[in-house]
Formats: C-alpha cells, sequence, structure tokens
C-alpha cells in the first residue's frame, strides 16, 4: 500500500503542532539520520537542535509497525508517530530515546514496535502528545550537540 499520501499528512500535521508550541520547525533537503525535519529554538550562529522523525500509519484495516535504526536514537532524536483510525481521525505520538530504547530489538538492528489496531489507544497513552511533550523537546533542544546529532 502506498503511504506517501499519509506521510505528508502526518508530517505537516506534526510541523503544525511543533509550531505552536513555540518551536522552530525545518525541513531538511536530505534524509540522514531520521532527519525528516529539525527543531530549534532560535536561529543563531551554533544553534542547538534536534532531528525530528515523522512516521504515519494506518490502523483503518488493522495493526501497524515501525522501526528505527538504532544508530539513529541519541539524546535529541524525537520520534513523532501519527496514527490514523476509522473515520480518519488521527492521534499524535511522541516518543524520546529512553521510550524507544525500551522497545524491541530486531535482528537488523531496529527499534520496533507493533501497533494494534483494537488497543494503540490505550497502548500508547504515555506518549500522547501534549504541552509536556513541547517542554521535554526544548530541553532535548537546550542539551543537545552537533558532534552527536550529526555523525559522519
Amino acid at each position: 500500500m502506498d503511504t506517501t499520501k499519509l506521510a505528508y499528512v502526518a508530517e505537516d500535521f506534526i510541523a503544525h503542532n511543533l509550531q505552536r508550541g513555540g518551536i522552530l520547525v525545518a525541513k531538511s533537503k536530505f534524509d540522514e539520520l531520521g532527519a525528516d525535519l529539525l527543531g530549534h529554538l532560535e536561529v543563531s550562529d551554533g544553534a542547538e537542535f534536534c532531528r525530528i522523525q515523522c512516521k504515519g500509519r494506518s490502523v483503518r484495516t488493522g495493526g501497524a509497525h515501525v522501526e528505527i535504526p538504532i544508530k539513529y536514537v541519541t539524546p535529541a532524536f524525537i520520534l513523532f508517530l501519527y496514527v490514523e483510525a476509522d473515520g480518519g481521525t488521527g492521534n499524535l505520538y511522541c516518543f524520546f530515546e529512553s521510550d524507544l530504547k525500551a522497545w524491541r530489538k530486531n535482528p537488523k538492528g531496529e527499534y520496533c514496535l507493533n501497533i494494534p489496531k483494537s488497543s494503540y489507544v490505550t497502548q500508547l497513552s504515555g506518549n500522547a502528545f501534549d504541552p509536556a511533550s513541547v517542554e521535554r523537546i526544548k530541553e532535548a533542544i537546550r542539551k543537545s550537540t552537533v558532534a552527536v546529532e550529526i555523525r559522519a
């Protein structure tokens, strides 16, 4: 199934929510270490940032899953997951380094999350995007270092 449309919807919805929370969002023109978007608190020389990976998944016809390469996960890597359910409604979830490291690892070197259609709202409730998530993202940005976030 082509998920391109859902990926664009998810990325735009995520950027919108971040900007409403006071985080400046830049769209990267590269796909390195999961950096779909870059989040900043200011634009200046030496500004800190976080790498934001955007995932959109549909559970309309059944469960879904997400895989994140272990090498992507650093203190300033944030995963956003937009889950679309029946009726076209969507929920937004936010995962930080400690959340991702608690996921199951597969043999390909990825953290894996299964998203069951019937129970994902309950299962993911602790990661629902909210004002506390925005503050955690801002703190991750403040503590970030370029040397850790962009490795050659």
